[in-house]
């Protein structure tokens, strides 16, 4: 594959493609805990967080070596073994010299072969850092808006608790891809509907009316399934959801 050619982030093996170049490209002499701060900017004094984002990638990489051996009936040379034996290092201040052979360009490459096997199998939503900006600023707020509201104290620890999951999604969603999000987000909705007498109680109030906490969570993911196409029944879910804001009997 050239370096043309742009591998994207819809699959697991984009993911981790995306992912991995970044590291290779690297100076070796840093520290292994240093490039993997760079690429997945956190600390590199982190090492909890490090390696709780390692672990998620060898899963991501994992998965793509599914796919991608599902498809290929194993063809082509296997770079994946090497790739998470590399990633389960566990001495992070080794130098990235020790491991970085294992990211050679023809190693890469066949991660973008993958990539581009699964791209051509399934077309899947890639969200731009902007959005994902945008949506976890207005989790922020959210979570602030319903922490502060006058309602019902199991509804708001739901609701809070959901979010904080849809806020995990979006930052590791570079590793987890929309997948990640969308099962938070499914998540949300089912909560709040199986609460729906409490919510109902709330959207009487105007704590909880159209335009207060409740009312906004409920838009936001409604915008954010559309977006993420959250399920194939969507058509018949969210109405389910704007009806449990209109329906105040």
């Amino acid at each position: 594959m050239s370096e043309s050619q742009v591998v994207k982030s819809d699959c697991a093996a984009g993911r981790a493609y995306h992912v991995l170049k970044a590291a290779a490209q690297l100076p070796g002499g840093e520290q292994i805990r240093s490039v993997w701060g760079q690429v997945f900017g956190v600390p590199a004094e982190n090492w909890s967080e490090i390696r709780y984002r390692l672990a998620m990638l060898i899963a991501t990489i994992g998965e793509a070596q599914h796919e991608f051996h599902s498809r290929t009936g194993g063809e082509f040379a296997d770079p994946f073994p090497a790739f998470i034996n590399a990633l389960a290092q566990p001495n992070l201040d080794q130098l990235w010299n020790s491991v970085l052979d294992v990211f050679s360009r023809e190693a890469l490459g066949i991660l973008a072969l993958a990539a581009n096997y699964e791209t051509n199998e399934r077309q899947e939503v890639v969200l731009e850092a902007d959005q994902l900006g945008k949506w976890s600023s207005q989790v922020e707020k959210l979570l602030k808006e319903v922490l502060d509201a006058d309602i019902d104290e199991t509804l708001k620890q739901t609701i809070v608790e959901h979010l904080n999951a849809i806020k995990q999604a979006l930052i590791y969603y570079k590793l987890s891809g929309v997948q990640g999000l969308r099962k938070a987000v499914y998540a949300s909705i089912g909560a709040l509907m199986l609460h729906c007498e409490e919510v109902k109680a709330a959207m009487s109030t105007n704590e909880g009316a159209k335009k207060g906490p409740i009312g906004k969570v409920i838009e936001f993911l409604t915008v954010v399934g559309k977006v993420i196409r959250v399920c194939k029944d969507l058509k018949t879910l969210l109405p389910a959801m704007t009806a449990l804001m209109l329906d105040k009997s």
